[in-house]
């Protein structure tokens, strides 16, 4: 039994100058086979070696288990997937590319991405750490989740605990709709992400609050905003933000490194 470099094929007898030439044939028409299913109508843009593995066998490729992550391997040095974590890949040949922050929930079941995430990727928040720094709230119940993850190629991971109601409630349509981004779960509004940001920063130790003179509150919407506000008991704090927004902080207070955590 020889196996064929990459896993893709399996023969058997004797080698010849012929049998050479039909497995090299063969080995090439198989991965253009799969790289043409990684850009395929439905591929996943998300996705563990198995599911790569499914998603090829599906599309008439067979692929074995080690020779997929030999693949894998070989498609990030090439940049057609990214490894974000151990087991986790973007499929950069999915149209639109997928981002980092598509991997959060993959990475801790039950994860929303917010906070800094979803307001520098909306131009929110002035500042480019969101391109690899991916931050997102998980519900206190999955508190043990909480903290940050170095993932691969330079990727970072940040979770942050909140209550449960102040994550999801799904009894309430209205909070729905405001505190998600067009009814996806996984990633929250601009608007609740800046509340999340507030929120973290007034009852969770190590967390400040937002750079104000970095938001943009003109690409927010009001309504959103106070609707999530009033749910969250954030009224009062988000007016005393928006206030520091409008009037210059004074040289004493206008460093966050010296500005006080709340517990």
């Amino acid at each position: 039994m020889i196996v064929v470099p990459g896993g893709l094929c399996v023969y058997n007898g004797p080698i010849t100058p012929c049998r050479i030439t039909q497995m090299s044939t063969k080995i090439s028409t198989n991965r253009g086979r799969a790289l043409a299913a990684l850009a395929a109508d439905g591929a996943p843009r998300v996705m563990s070696p198995t599911e790569a593995r499914e998603w090829l066998a599906s599309n008439e490729v067979i692929v074995g288990g080690p020779a997929m992550i030999a693949m894998l391997a070989e498609w990030s040095d090439l940049e057609l997937v990214a490894k974000v974590r151990h087991g986790v890949y973007l499929n950069l040949r999915a149209t639109p590319t997928p981002t980092a922050m598509e991997a959060a929930s993959r990475i801790r079941s039950g994860a929303v991405v917010s906070l800094q995430s979803v307001l520098g990727h909306a131009g929110v928040w002035n500042n480019d750490a969101h391109k690899t720094t991916v931050t997102g709230v998980l519900p206190l119940g999955l508190s043990r989740a909480v903290g940050t993850l170095e993932g691969e190629q330079g990727y970072t991971f940040i979770f942050a605990g909140m209550r449960d109601e102040m994550v999801n409630r799904p009894e309430d349509a209205t909070w729905t709709k405001f505190a998600f981004q067009d009814g996806n779960r996984e990633r929250a509004s601009p608007e609740k992400a800046l509340l999340d940001w507030i929120y973290l920063s007034k009852h969770s130790p190590g967390w400040r609050m937002p750079p104000r003179h970095d938001i943009d509150m003109d690409l927010l919407d009001r309504d959103r905003l106070d609707y999530l506000a009033q749910g969250m008991e954030l009224t009062s704090e988000l007016t005393a933000f928006e206030a520091g927004i409008l009037r210059p902080p004074s040289p004493a207070k206008s460093s966050l490194s010296r500005r006080r955590r709340h517990p």
